[in-house]
């Protein structure tokens, strides 16, 4: 029984672990583009917060932080606002609409 416990939990954590979708978005406090998309942003994350948190993982991150940098440079990130999907290993830049119901249909696609 413990076995078949123990199977059954390596398979779910596998399952979430291939579908799981990683969502950057790259922005620069000083850009009016960020700035305006920030309240989209806002509305992205509290559709997602709950509904499906184990497969949803967004994060914001601001490349005028220089500990964040590297992280957009190894994103090839070369303007902002920058969106960026990883799911099991691939990347997908976002380059449509900026409202949230957009993004949202590019998160759970």
């Amino acid at each position: 029984m413990v076995f078949v416990v123990l199977c059954f939990l390596l398979i779910l954590m596998f399952l979430v672990h291939c579908h799981r979708r990683r969502v950057f978005w790259f922005y620069r406090t000083s850009c009016i583009h960020c700035q305006r998309m920030q309240g989209e942003w806002q509305k992205v994350e509290s559709k997602t917060k709950w509904a499906y948190l184990p497969y949803i993982e967004l994060n914001k991150i601001d490349l005028d932080r220089e500990e964040n940098r590297q992280i957009g440079l190894d994103f090839n990130v070369t303007s902002v606002p920058f969106l960026v999907k990883m799911q099991g290993g691939v990347k997908n830049m976002y380059n449509g609409d900026r409202s949230a119901q957009s993004l949202l249909q590019w998160i759970y696609a």
